[in-house]
C-alpha cells in the first residue's frame, strides 16, 4: 500500500532527530573528553610542583641541618654537633656493653677525649686584630683535621672561642699519645704561622689536655676532666717558661756568668 505523505515526513523527522541526538551526543563526549583532558593536566602540574616544593624543602632542611651543625667560622662541627655526636656514641657503648655481656677489655673499648685551648688567644685578637684571630682559628682547625682519621672527624668540633675538642674511637690513651697527640703538639708548638695585615709573621701555640673516656661520668663530666689536664698542662709550661726567663735574666744581668757559664766560678 501506498505510504501517506504525512508519514513520510514524520518518518523524515524522527531519523532527522535522531541524527542530531547523535550528533549531540558525541559533540557531549568529546567536551567532556576534553574536560577530563583539562582536569589531568592540571593533576599532573600540581603533581610536579608538589615534587618540586618537596625536593626544595628537602634541600633546605639538609642546608638548615648543615648551618646548625657547623661552625661558620672554622667549617667545623660546633658544640650542638658535638653533643649529638657523643651522645650517640655513649648509646652506642652501651649496646655494646649489653651485647657483649660486660665491659670488654681492649683498646677496641677505648675512647680518647682531646681538649685544645690555644696560648694567648686573647693578646692576638688585641695585638694584630680580630681578622688575625679570625685567621688562626681557621689555620688550627685545619691542622686538627687533616692529623685525625676520617672516622673521627664527626667527634672534633670547635666548643667556642679558642677551644676545640677531639675524640679518638677505638684508641687507648697511650696510642693516642703516640700518634695523634705528638703530631698535634709539634703544631701547636709554634709550627703553625700566620701572617697579620701587616706581614708580621705569629706563631701559633695551644695546649693540649688529653683524658681516657670514663662510662661512669657523663659527657660534660668527660669533657671537664680533659679540660682539667689542658689547664694543668697550660700552667706547667707556663711555670717553665717563667723559670727560663728568670735564669735568662739572672744569667744576663751577670756577664761574666753569662759569658762564662759552661765554665766553673772561681
Amino acid at each position: 500500500p501506498t505510504r501517506r505523505s504525512s508519514d513520510l515526513i514524520n518518518e523524515v523527522l524522527r531519523m532527522s532527530a535522531v541524527g542530531d541526538q547523535g550528533r549531540n551526543e558525541v559533540v557531549l563526549l568529546r567536551a567532556q573528553n576534553d574536560e577530563l583532558r583539562r582536569q589531568l593536566a592540571e593533576m599532573v602540574a600540581a603533581l610536579q610542583v608538589e615534587e618540586g616544593l618537596r625536593h626544595l624543602a628537602e634541600t633546605k632542611a639538609q642546608e638548615w641541618h648543615h648551618l646548625a651543625h657547623t661552625d661558620s667560622l672554622t667549617g667545623m662541627f660546633n658544640l650542638r654537633h658535638g653533643i649529638d655526636a657523643f651522645r650517640n656514641l655513649v648509646e652506642n657503648r652501651q649496646k655494646a656493653e649489653i651485647k657483649a655481656g660486660g665491659l670488654q677489655d681492649g683498646s677496641s673499648r677505648k675512647f680518647t677525649v682531646l681538649f685544645i685551648d690555644l696560648d694567648k688567644f686573647g693578646q692576638i685578637n688585641k695585638i694584630h686584630g680580630d681578622q688575625t684571630g679570625d685567621d688562626a682559628l681557621q689555620v688550627v682547625a685545619r691542622t686538627i683535621l687533616e692529623n685525625i682519621r676520617e672516622s673521627d672527624r664527626p667527634y672534633a668540633f670547635r666548643k667556642g672561642g679558642d677551644e676545640f675538642i677531639i675524640g679518638l674511637e677505638d684508641v687507648s690513651l697511650v696510642n693516642a699519645n703516640n700518634v695523634v697527640i705528638e703530631r698535634l703538639v709539634a703544631a701547636l708548638d709554634g709550627k703553625i704561622k700566620i701572617t697579620n695585615p701587616n706581614g708580621q709573621e705569629i706563631s701559633i701555640r695551644g695546649s693540649i689536655g688529653v683524658y681516657e673516656w670514663n662510662d661512669e661520668l657523663d659527657i660534660k663530666g668527660n669533657f671537664a676532666k680533659a679540660d682539667e689536664q689542658m689547664r694543668a698542662i697550660k700552667q706547667a709550661r707556663h711555670i717553665k717558661n717563667r723559670m727560663a726567663a728568670c735564669d735568662f735574666h739572672h744569667r744576663l744581668s751577670d756577664p761574666y756568668k753569662f759569658h762564662y757559664s759552661g765554665f766553673p766560678e772561681p
